[in-house]
């Protein structure tokens, strides 16, 4: 904090703030493939967006191209030109989905 004052407010470092950004962190990380083959998590602006469904068009995780410089999704069932893609937030039950993401999915094949 010290050498950005300027910039980082030590009013912004609190629990409060800690808790904020580890729910970001759990609720909106992929699992992103870089060019030299490792896997690490990340936040990627926009894929957050994408709806959840138990039958997902995208897989897993996304790649770096190391040619674009663009996070690829892979899709591992054909899709539409114009059809909405669908990734999975994880196998959850609707307990889950409800309390973390805020909806539930009508036969949804991870209930308890």
């Amino acid at each position: 904090l010290t050498a950005y004052t300027a910039h980082l407010q030590p009013q912004w470092f609190n629990e409060a703030a800690y808790l904020w950004a580890v729910e970001l962190w759990y609720a909106y990380a992929i699992q992103v493939k870089f060019p030299d083959g490792t896997i690490q998590p990340a936040l990627a602006p926009f894929v957050s967006l994408i709806n959840h469904s138990p039958w997902p068009h995208i897989v897993h995780f996304s790649t770096v191209n190391p040619e674009t410089q663009t996070l690829d999704l892979t899709t591992f069932r054909p899709m539409q030109q114009g059809q909405q893609a669908y990734l999975s937030y994880g196998p959850l039950p609707n307990a889950q989905l409800l309390l973390f993401y805020g909806f539930a999915v009508e036969g949804n094949p991870f209930e308890e």
